[in-house]
């Protein structure tokens, strides 16, 4: 048996990985485009996306509602994020115990 440490490759993201943090990243600007495209709509900034005066609040609805459903897909990232952290930061104990 060898008391040599494990080599642990560092900066290497399995594709599980990646996707999380590219999901999170992805709904966390969906929510915030939309919510500013919502409020936009809602203030009278209808012009300014080319969109009718009298279709304006049922498109900031849509915003408002486009940035829920990405507000809650963003909670699963995030949730699946902190799981990710915890099992890494047990894996490193694990690795240093093993010294």
């Amino acid at each position: 048996q060898s008391r040599l440490p494990r080599p642990v490759a560092r900066g290497i993201m399995d594709m599980d990985t990646c996707c999380i943090y590219f999901c999170t990243g992805l709904s966390s600007f969906g929510v915030l485009g939309l919510l500013f495209m919502g409020a936009l709509l809602t203030h009278g900034g209808e012009w300014f996306l080319g969109v009718s005066a009298e279709q304006a609040p049922p498109a900031a609805a849509a915003c408002y509602l486009g940035a829920g459903i990405y507000g809650l897909y963003l909670l699963v990232c995030g949730m699946r994020l902190k799981k990710l952290g915890s099992k890494a930061s047990s894996e490193h104990l694990d690795d240093e115990e093993e010294m």
